[in-house]
């Protein structure tokens, strides 16, 4: 192999390697919310309610939802 013809092949081998680490470090994740805004009807002092929040993952990465608390 030419000395010309192995310089080009590492060249491309890092190349690839670094575009793979760049896609992967750019890669993210995005919550979006389906359904809306929710409104609670007015409950008395004490009650509980609840109410299931659909969330969905438009990103190219892992979403991981770690703590949800009210506004």
């Amino acid at each position: 192999m030419k000395y010309k013809s192995k310089i080009q092949l590492i060249a491309f081998v890092v190349f690839t390697v670094l575009f793979c680490l760049a896609s992967q470090v750019m890669a993210v994740p995005k919550a979006v919310p389906m359904g809306g805004r929710f409104q609670f009807e007015p409950v008395p002092e004490g009650q509980k309610v609840s109410h299931e929040y659909v969330i969905k993952n438009d990103g190219d990465s892992v979403l991981k939802i770690v703590k949800v608390s009210p506004p």
